[in-house]
């Protein structure tokens, strides 16, 4: 159990690696908890409706669960209150993908401990069995990826890291090891 809770907020395109990183971070780091918004997307071929690890199906996202309501690619989705306040009150490291800017900045005023982490890709290395995943062309994938970059550009102040994800999973692990470990020892010097 770690002596504070810390909140990590994850950004980027879709196939920029996000899910891949929260699985690392699962794997790497004891006591952690991983948010699963509510969305009533359908799930895509490539995944489980009850097995994925950072998202509900549902018919109805309800508002009145959720701290924030986000709309994204003409659905909705939801982060939970009650997740938060279980893995504050087991002071874990809570990891939640938000994949909209006014909703990380509503979560950020919410909650102004948290940390927003961008996770960028190259578009140009985007591989072309991300297409399969979503049925989507990998042309329209590279537009998604290139208009979230400029989401970034025009709010960076917003984000306190730069995750460079170019599909080199030794090299995006050591990244998010340094950014953890940076608030690990910051943590035991202000306690």
């Amino acid at each position: 159990m770690y002596k504070i809770h810390m909140k990590f907020v994850l950004f980027g395109a879709s196939g920029s690696g996000k899910s891949t990183i929260l699985r690392m971070v699962s794997r790497l780091l004891e006591n952690t908890s991983i948010h699963k918004k509510d969305s009533d997307r359908d799930p895509r071929k490539t995944e489980d409706p009850n097995g994925e690890l950072e998202m509900n199906f549902v018919k109805k996202v309800i508002k009145e669960d959720c701290d924030i309501v986000y709309h994204l690619y003409g659905h909705e989705y939801g982060v939970k209150k009650d997740q938060i306040i279980r893995a504050f009150e087991n002071k874990e490291i809570h990891f939640i993908i938000i994949n909209e800017v006014s909703a990380i900045k509503q979560f950020k005023y919410m909650y102004p401990d948290a940390k927003a982490i961008y996770i960028h890709v190259d578009p140009k290395s985007l591989p072309e069995n991300l297409k399969e995943r979503e049925g989507i062309e990998v042309e329209e994938r590279r537009n998604r990826v290139i208009r979230q970059y400029q989401e970034y550009l025009d709010n960076n102040t917003l984000f306190d890291h730069v995750i460079l994800n170019f599909w080199e999973l030794g090299n995006t692990s050591a990244q998010f090891r340094n950014i953890f470990h940076y608030y690990m020892r910051i943590s035991t010097i202000n306690i």
